[in-house]
């Protein structure tokens, strides 16, 4: 018997506030919680108490709930659940029960019949980050703009796609004025000369430094998510294809096992200017109500006030309220991904609140912020 509350207050059983619990069987109610998350994209409650008005509706109902988000979900996982969700620890379902369960047992798509393990670990990783898309698109950015909690300050936002490293633009057109029509040169051949010298090697440097923010960037997971493609076949086999390379880089011997690694895949990528960076990170934190009382007119000189605590790691606190009102803490961590690169991290670091929550955060964030997303080449 364990003595010591521990966990996250929306996962954890209600016998955990008690003195004395079983920790095998408060876990049972952990893993339907989770399993609850996984269906519906929300948590049942915000704590097993009868101070919280969803979890006090739960038990007058004894578990036989109509509305949303349970009625969404399939006879058989609702009927699991209200085995699971048993407030009472000593006539909960248990794991061996659990086995024998028709929704639980039945036929899985990824599970191998003999070990019970997943047999295709690629694919579901491919299915997995598929959908965990992250849309840039107009659409989901005037959705996102629309429904911001506080009106934008100053600049106006420029609702435009974000950019792309590489331009697809002709050096011809580029670089016109270096062209000129002369006897026994083709009307589009660059006439040598110092000036031309110059550029060209400027233009084998800036390619080399492309290729390594390229390098940098199609290394992590994390950048996966914003494979950008209208057609989702398309966009499914881009994933697969990157998920292939990163495992034959990090040196996977079976492919059909990906070796994919990242501490979080709550971040993305710019190569913009650090100014422009953190202005676009404030003006979409501000919009979503998450910068407390911030406004317009200090937004300069807090610019300056980042920079100037430490330059390597530049840190904006994150102090709002979820969907439901709970709080949720954290920061947006901004530092150079690799020593001596353009390339900068922006991850999001969750200190309390709801994990999905936290999550929703950061999609509609970075949606507001995609003019300083780097989108990596397909």
């Amino acid at each position: 018997m364990c003595t010591k509350p521990c966990g996250s207050l929306p996962y954890v059983a209600p016998e955990i506030s008690t003195q004395r619990y079983d920790p095998e069987v408060s876990d049972v109610w952990s893993c339907g919680i989770v399993l609850f998350v996984l269906l519906t994209g929300q948590i049942a409650w915000e704590m097993p108490h009868e101070q919280d008005a969803d979890y006090h509706y739960f038990l007058n109902e004894n578990g036989k709930l109509l509305g949303s988000p349970w009625d969404k979900l399939p006879f058989g996982a609702l009927s699991v659940l209200r085995k699971i969700l048993n407030p009472d620890p000593s006539t909960r379902i248990t794991i061996p029960q659990l086995f024998k369960n028709p929704w639980v047992s039945a036929p899985n798509e990824f599970m191998d019949s003999n070990n019970k393990m997943c047999k295709d670990p690629m694919r579901l990783v491919n299915k997995i980050m598929f959908r965990l898309h992250i849309n840039l698109s107009d659409e989901e950015y005037d959705k996102v703009n629309a429904t911001a909690t506080q009106q934008s300050f100053g600049r106006k936002t420029e609702s435009q796609p974000a950019r792309f490293l590489v331009d697809d633009t002709p050096s011809h057109v580029l670089f016109k004025e270096n062209y000129v029509s002369v006897k026994g040169y083709a009307a589009s051949q660059e006439v040598y000369s110092e000036h031309s010298k110059r550029r060209k090697l400027k233009m084998a440097k800036e390619i080399k430094e492309e290729d390594r923010i390229f390098t940098i960037v199609s290394e992590d997971p994390a950048a996966m998510q914003f494979t950008q493609h209208e057609e989702a076949d398309t966009r499914q086999a881009l994933i697969n294809e990157k998920l292939a390379s990163i495992n034959k880089k990090l040196g996977s011997i079976d492919f059909s096992h990906p070796v994919v690694y990242a501490n979080s895949l709550t971040r993305f990528f710019s190569i913009e200017e650090i100014d422009e960076i953190l202005f676009i990170l404030l003006e979409s934190l501000i919009k979503l109500g998450l910068r407390g009382g911030m406004i317009a007119e200090n937004t300069a000189a807090h610019i300056q006030s980042l920079k100037a605590n430490n330059n390597d790691l530049i840190t904006i606190p994150i102090n709002g309220r979820d969907s439901s009102n709970s709080p949720v803490t954290g920061s947006v961590r901004v530092s150079k991904a690799a020593e001596n690169s353009k390339v900068y991290k922006i991850e999001f670091v969750k200190s309390r609140g709801d994990p999905l929550a936290w999550r929703r955060i950061f999609k509609r964030v970075t949606v507001l912020s995609r003019k300083v997303v780097y989108i990596p080449r397909g």
